[in-house]
């Protein structure tokens, strides 16, 4: 009995007792090596890079910053991928696939989402054991989707003015390449001797539902200065409240995309539907000179 209580004993077990461990540790070995001959060699969906599509009059630019794709393979999730990606796929043959943007939402790197408003990319690809389906998935939005406010800067009037008590605005830039792949942009600057502080709002009041359906705004943007983003929202009285979305960091002067979710402040805002979108930039001294650019200004819903 000592030498089953004493594991280390192992020399002094019955003759028996030995054979019958010596049995199961084969059988466990041949049984794991079985199991790994018999693993399937996956195939490879690789997805470098996206594309997108729009009616440009009625949709606005095409230009994107989608960050991930989110994949479905035969019905299921995979899950969000950051492209470029490469990842395995375990079923062969024609199999369909769902594909979907993913996009930073507010501006966070920490925070990724499905682009809810860009319709899931339905296609059919052909997998093979150890082999690599390369896909280009181009995207469009949802025919669904409703644009109450479209702002390209094209035009020689915008759709933004100074906020109520503001020594600053918006202005329409234009030159060459002024804008983002284009001639013009929405400008705001604030240089010596001026305001420490700068507002601008859309014109009109823009139209949101209620009821949780999903509701965004996108823009291009440049900037030397932290950028408050700011929800206007407007009660049927006629007054107005601020509604505080992120702080968008300085660009270093530098083009980028962002994509806020506007749904979880005009649904907690139940005084009405009008809402104005807004952007404020502050300097800190006389001697300071800070601007923000904005072009492609979209509200979706």
């Amino acid at each position: 009995m000592a030498c089953i209580q004493k594991l280390g004993g192992c020399a002094q077990w019955p003759i028996s007792l030995r054979l019958l461990v010596i049995f199961a540790s084969a059988s466990f070995y041949f049984t794991s090596c079985q199991e790994k001959s018999q693993a399937k060699i996956p195939a490879w969906l690789q997805i470098d890079s996206v594309g997108m599509i729009t009616n440009y009059p009625a949709q606005g630019t095409a230009y994107q910053n989608f960050k991930d794709v989110w994949v479905y393979v035969d019905g299921n999730l995979l899950g969000g991928f950051e492209l470029p990606f490469r990842i395995p796929v375990l079923t062969f043959g024609k199999v369909p696939l769902l594909l979907r943007p993913g996009i930073f939402v507010n501006g966070f790197s920490g925070l990724r989402a499905q682009y809810s408003a860009v319709r899931l990319l339905s296609l059919t690809r052909t997998f093979k054991a150890d082999s690599v389906t390369t896909v280009f998935p181009v995207f469009s939005y949802d025919s669904l989707i409703t644009f109450p406010f479209l702002e390209d800067f094209e035009s020689a009037g915008i759709q933004f003015t100074f906020s109520p008590g503001s020594a600053a605005g918006m202005v329409r830039l234009s030159g060459p390449g002024v804008g983002y792949f284009s001639n013009s942009c929405g400008h705001m600057v604030l240089s010596s001797g001026s305001a420490l502080t700068g507002q601008a709002e859309t014109v009109n009041s823009i139209f949101l539902p209620k009821g949780g359906r999903p509701k965004f705004m996108e823009l291009h943007y440049r900037c030397n200065t932290p950028v408050d983003v700011l929800l206007i929202c407007l009660s049927s009285s006629g007054l107005r409240s601020e509604k505080y979305i992120v702080s968008l960091k300085s660009t270093n002067n530098q083009w980028n995309k962002a994509y806020f979710t506007l749904t979880p402040f005009t649904d907690a805002f139940l005084e009405g539907n009008q809402f104005k979108p807004a952007f404020r930039i502050s300097r800190e001294n006389d001697n300071s000179l800070v601007y923000l650019d904005v072009d492609n200004v979209k509200v979706l819903y």
